[in-house]
Order: structure tokens, then C-alpha cells, then sequence
């Protein structure tokens, strides 16, 4: 073991150390007003994750680009974090969008990701909602019952793996199937078929009818998995002790969108669990000398601030050039840095465009000739389009402006882009 901890290499001597150091650990967290039961819930968790695998959850696969070429893999990291939230912003931007930038504290953690990388946090039900279901079902916080991920307490599933706000149509299915009477069957079958059924909380349908009881393994395994929420990184790795990260503040199924769950925990103080999601390091290697044209989305501005960073703090001499939809501006996240990065001379310009289709098609005729000497000058345009309608719309006119300039019909200018795209020249940002 290491010395640097101070710990002993006679295994006695450890268990009495560590022992002594849960006694403070729990001393210390009695202070927080957390009832006994909870605690040691929290510390029971804590010491089992370092014995068993951290609780993991398949992601939902989303729609890629117009990219003809592979995907780049997405690689989970096999290790979870927790940190304290720092800062949380919020900024309203065009169409009543609002996103979220959120710092962390990682200091002291051994955090390896790159430019494009992602955030995956990890969700978590509310320990109160967990305490109350396994009241209601009249189970032991520790019985341990089998999960994707081998056997694990049920307090820990219940807490980490299953949605318990949202039960499934297997959920009502579950319960019916031990009902004990034809009025319980008949009212979780108007329930199951009402619109609302998704949003039905499992403890409000416990209450509802607390005469069934169904097996823990059958009801769990009815549950809808907890998924995590992928947003993207907007800082650069290293040994810095802060750890940004952009989000969408609604629940709309799109990328970097969060619920109202993990909304209420986007507050200094509050603690976040996560791991990083890697994208390759394609995306990343730019030529030191050769300029590079980046467009985004509000999403997409995190991916660009982090490759901008990382450009200038290699010394890349190439110019780089940003185009903006719906972002950059003044009330923008990363305003600041637009404004730092034209006065140091390591940006040429940051322009901003409208997403609206009429005022976007105006906007981008007032750049083209910029977008234009991309294409003469051979540098490399990097799309962070985060919202598949506005990369169909950038296309959309980067094609028109392909054939005008180019003499060349619809079909020809597509095949021109693929053809820039082969080259490298080209290159999307996939997210997820």
C-alpha cells in the first residue's frame, strides 16, 4: 500500500486505521443532520464501491450526422466520480432556449479526457423515495438481488439502476398479476391504459394498493433502467481542479437535455456522480499551422471552446475562424472567451448567425466569402452542430454556395462535400 496514504502493510494494523478513520467519517457526517439510517446507506455504498463493479446503464443510441465515414467509438471510462457542483450559470438564448454551464470541483482527481470528450452523469433517485418503497414493500435495505451488474443490494439498485418516477407498462403488469381482489386488477388496468400512466410514481402506486406485494426480483426487473445524461465537456484536461460541462435545461428528449431530477442538483454544494465518455482523438488533431473553420450550435459552442483552448495552449500558430448559430453572443456561456480570443489575436473573428431558416439564409450570404476561402485555402471546417435541423441547414447552404461558386449542379456539390469530407477536410463532431 502506499505510504503517501500512511498505511500500514500489516493487514491488523490497516483494518484498526480504517476502522478508526469510519468512526470520524461517520462522526462527521452525523453533523450534516442526516438520520443514522441514511449514513450508514451512504457508507455501506461507498465502501462497496471499491469491490464491486460501479453501476453502469446502456446508452440509447442517437441519430449520426450526414457523415459517410465510421463513427468514431464511443468509450466509456470504467470509473465513476463524485464531485461538489461550483458554479452553475444559466443563459436564455434565441427560441427561448436555456442552457446550463456547470463547474466542478476535480481537484486531486485523475481525470483524462480530451477535446470533444463527453460528461456522462450518472442519475440517482431520492434516498427519502428509496427508504419509503422499501418500507412500503416491508424489505430489508440489504437484501441483495441480482442486477445487470451481478448481485447488489436492493437499496443501492433502487438508488442507482431503475427509474422510480416513471414505471413501465411491466410495472402495471407486475402488480396485476398479484392483485388479490378484481377491483385492484380492474383499477391498475384504468390506470395502465390512462396517458398519464408513464408518470406514475412506483411509491404512489404502492400506496395506492398496499395489500400487493409482488416479488422484489420481478418488480425490479419491470422497472425501466436509469440512463445517464450525456453532456459535453467545455474544458480542457489537465490538472486543473475545475471540470465545465454544458446542459440543456429541459426534458425534451435531446442531446444534453436534463430532467427536473438532476435539474435540482445543479446547485453549489450539491454533489454529482459521472464518467467520462471518450470520442476519439481524431477530431482533435488539427495542423499547428493550418487555420481551422469551426461552426456550432449553443450545444456545440462547449466542444469548440475546448478544441480553441487546447489549439492556443499547444501554440498552434493557424487562425481559427467561428461561426456561431444561436451562440456567441453577449448573453452566450462562453462570451468571455470570444472576446478574449479576438484581443489576444488567436481567433480571426467570431461571427454570429440566427437559427431562423429566412434570416439564417441572409446571415450566411454576409459570410461566404469567408466560408468560401475555406475551401481555396484548403483548411479544415469542423461542424459542432448539435441539433440535426441546424446542421441540415448549415448543409443546406453550404451546398448552394458549393455549386454557385463552382459552376456545378445539386448533385455535383454533394458530391463534393463527401469528396472534402474523405479529404479530412471536413470533419463532424458526433455526440453520444
Amino acid at each position: 500500500m502506499s505510504g503517501k496514504l500512511g498505511l500500514a502493510d500489516n493487514s491488523a494494523e490497516s483494518i484498526a486505521i480504517g476502522q478508526e478513520i469510519g468512526r470520524k467519517a461517520f462522526a462527521d457526517l452525523a453533523r450534516s443532520g442526516q438520520s443514522e439510517e441514511e449514513i450508514r446507506s451512504w457508507l455501506f455504498g461507498f465502501l462497496a464501491g471499491f469491490v464491486e463493479p460501479s453501476a453502469r446503464a446502456e446508452l440509447e443510441c442517437v441519430e449520426r450526422g450526414p457523415s459517410t465515414n465510421a463513427s468514431p467509438t464511443t468509450a466509456a471510462s470504467e470509473v465513476a466520480f463524485t464531485a461538489r457542483v461550483l458554479d452553475s450559470q444559466t443563459f436564455m438564448l434565441q427560441g427561448q432556449r436555456e442552457l446550463c454551464a456547470l463547474a466542478l470541483n476535480v481537484e486531486g482527481m485523475e481525470l483524462r479526457y480530451q477535446p470533444g470528450d463527453e460528461l456522462a452523469l450518472l442519475p440517482s433517485n431520492s434516498p427519502e423515495t428509496v427508504r419509503e418503497i422499501l418500507r412500503a414493500l416491508r424489505i430489508n435495505p440489504q437484501t441483495r438481488i441480482q442486477s445487470k451488474n451481478g448481485l447488489a443490494p436492493i437499496w443501492q439498485v433502487l438508488l442507482e439502476r431503475v427509474q422510480l418516477e416513471q414505471v413501465s407498462a411491466a410495472t402495471f403488469a407486475v402488480l396485476a398479476r398479484f392483485a388479490s381482489t378484481r377491483d385492484e386488477t380492474d383499477s391498475l388496468a384504468a390506470l395502465a391504459a390512462a396517458k398519464e400512466s408513464r408518470h406514475r410514481p412506483l411509491l404512489t402506486l404502492l400506496r395506492r394498493f398496499p395489500r400487493i406485494r409482488p416479488p422484489i426480483d420481478d418488480l425490479v426487473a419491470s422497472l425501466n433502467p436509469m440512463l445517464p445524461t450525456l453532456v459535453p465537456i467545455a474544458s480542457v484536461g489537465g490538472n486543473s481542479p475545475r471540470l465545465e460541462v454544458l446542459a440543456r435545461k429541459d426534458s425534451n428528449p435531446s442531446y444534453g437535455s436534463i430532467d427536473a431530477n438532476l435539474l435540482a442538483r445543479f446547485k453549489p454544494g450539491e454533489w454529482l456522480t459521472f464518467n467520462i465518455r471518450t470520442q476519439g482523438a481524431l477530431q482533435s488533431r488539427f495542423e499547428p499551422l493550418n487555420p481551422v473553420l469551426f461552426v456550432c450550435d449553443g450545444m456545440g459552442a462547449a466542444i469548440v471552446r475546448t478544441h480553441v483552448a487546447q489549439r492556443n495552449l499547444d501554440s498552434h500558430r493557424g487562425r481559427n475562424w467561428i461561426l456561431g448559430i444561436d451562440c456567441w453572443s453577449s448573453t452566450a456561456p462562453f462570451a468571455d472567451d470570444a472576446t478574449a480570443w479576438r484581443e489576444s489575436g488567436h481567433c480571426r473573428a467570431v461571427d454570429c448567425v440566427p437559427s431562423d431558416p429566412v434570416l439564417f439564409e441572409n446571415a450566411f450570404r454576409a459570410v461566404e466569402e469567408t466560408l468560401w476561402r475555406w475551401i481555396v485555402d484548403k483548411s479544415v471546417m469542423f461542424l459542432a452542430l448539435t441539433e440535426l435541423e441546424l446542421q441540415q441547414l448549415f448543409l443546406t447552404q453550404l451546398r448552394r454556395l458549393i455549386a454557385t461558386r463552382g459552376h456545378l449542379d445539386d448533385t455535383s456539390a454533394k458530391e463534393r462535400l463527401l469528396a472534402l469530407e474523405a479529404e479530412g477536410r471536413l470533419v463532424y463532431w458526433h455526440h453520444g
